[in-house]
């Protein structure tokens, strides 16, 4: 069993897989730990599985290489890398290199020292400010809804116990967001702040749909506050429909005729109208991943494995 895996999930990286490995070789070889890198193939389409398996004859000691049937999503191509890594500690890394590898040296040392997640947060990221801004935003809305915390500008780059690995391994859910799910098992966590770099080739396969859907799955995945939220905003309106309610039959009786204000009264209308759909969605969102739970469909298919249990 190797000391140290190293799982990168690729989708269309053809052109980053050498040179990410080529990078963690790098690091890892001036260790004295014994490792693997398990590439895996989440369904990518440029050819980056012909590169994957090029690597894999060339480094039999230390390549692994899995492949997905079709692309199941990053968080799943995340998941399936754990399921087949081998390794005591378990890092995780992008083959984008945006994240540095220099950095593992760090993540392993803090190991040794016994933290059982060690985690890298991004003070600086050189991305757009609308990014930047959202991602922001979404860590201040997911730590104000959660009912566990996930440390403000940290990612999936990051080293796991084993133990901890095997406790993501037992967990069933179907929609799955990694980092919430490392930060749920507990143990001793520390964070490492890094500065994120661009790509050095190609770029982000991640819309700003998929960014959204995660983010979304991130929220509603770990809080329950929301559906008391949503109770919460539905009474204060219904209190103030009656307040208003009041309001209209005194005018009436005092004054003998309507309240005038038919424009205020339609965006009167047509805010709380906005209100209740906006909780629908939301009460939406939560069915359907009720729905994507109960068909207990695998998390994800493997179509082929090079180096792992004996394959070749």
């Amino acid at each position: 069993m190797p000391d140290i895996s190293i799982v990168v999930p690729c989708y269309n990286e053809k052109n980053n897989i050498i040179k990410t490995y080529k990078a963690l070789q790098d690091v890892l070889a001036s260790m004295d730990h014994s490792y693997e890198v398990l590439f895996v193939d989440n369904g990518g389409t440029d050819g980056q599985w012909d590169v994957m398996k090029q690597l894999y004859r060339q480094y039999p000691e230390s390549v692994k290489v899995l492949s997905l049937s079709r692309n199941f999503g990053y968080q799943m191509s995340i998941s399936a890398g754990l399921e087949y890594a081998e390794g005591e500690a378990v890092i995780v890394v992008d083959a984008d290199l945006q994240d540095p590898p220099e950095l593992i040296k760090v993540f392993i040392e803090k190991w040794h020292e016994g933290f059982d997640v060690v985690y890298g947060i991004r003070v600086k990221r050189e991305e757009s400010f609308i990014l930047t801004f959202f991602y922001k935003l979404f860590y201040w809305v997911f730590n104000k809804t959660a009912d566990i915390p996930i440390p403000l500008n940290s990612g999936e780059f990051a080293l796991m116990s084993r133990r901890v690995v095997d406790e993501i391994k037992t967990m069933p859910e179907k929609v799955r967001f990694i980092r919430g799910l490392r930060a749920w098992t507990g143990f001793r966590q520390i964070g490492i702040p890094y500065a994120r770099l661009r790509r050095v080739e190609g770029s982000s396969k991640f819309r700003i749909f998929d960014n959204f859907a995660l983010a979304l799955d991130g929220i509603l995945s770990y809080s329950t506050r929301i559906l008391t939220f949503t109770s919460i905003v539905g009474c204060l309106i219904t209190m103030l429909s009656i307040v208003l309610l009041i309001y209209i039959i005194g005018w009436k009786l005092l004054v003998g005729t309507f309240v005038p204000g038919y424009a205020a009264l339609m965006v009167t209308i047509s805010f709380f109208s906005g209100v209740i759909i906006m909780m629908l969605g939301i009460i939406g969102a939560f069915i359907e991943r009720i729905f994507l739970e109960v068909k207990n469909r695998p998390k994800f298919i493997v179509s082929e494995t090079l180096g792992i249990n004996g394959d070749k």
